[in-house]
């Protein structure tokens, strides 16, 4: 189980508790170690409290930041550093991006902002 992190330094870090070398029973010694599983990298979002959001079945994450743009991931990829991100923007849309919020099926996107709006994006296949 890899627990998905936020922080303000551009990027999304996927890790998980002690080292890969660990046994099945973990080991005492590293209880204090993580193992970094995948890092999702992104631009301008250096402020706290961006939430991210992740689809039902975990195929899609999605992030804003603080310039209006929006960050999509298709986590459905074997090789995670293959993944790559979609940007969405809209050129009325330039404060920060506090939360998104996916629809079950991942086919819907909405995004809340700074400013009170919030931005509806639909998935077309």
């Amino acid at each position: 189980m890899s627990v998905p992190d936020k922080s303000c330094e551009n990027c999304i870090v996927c890790w998980k508790p002690g080292s890969h070398h660990d046994s099945p029973k973990g080991k005492g010694d590293d209880k204090d170690k993580a193992w970094v599983l995948h890092r999702f990298e992104y631009r301008e979002c250096e402020i706290w409290y961006m939430r991210f959001s992740v689809d039902y079945n975990q195929q899609i994450m999605a992030l804003g930041n603080q310039v209006g743009h929006i960050f999509v991931w298709d986590l459905e990829m074997e090789d995670p550093t293959q993944t790559k991100f979609t940007k969405l923007s809209h050129n009325k849309c330039s404060s920060a991006i506090r939360q998104t919020a996916l629809s079950k099926d991942g086919n819907i996107l909405l995004a809340v902002s700074d400013d009170g709006t919030i931005w509806r994006w639909d998935r077309i296949k």
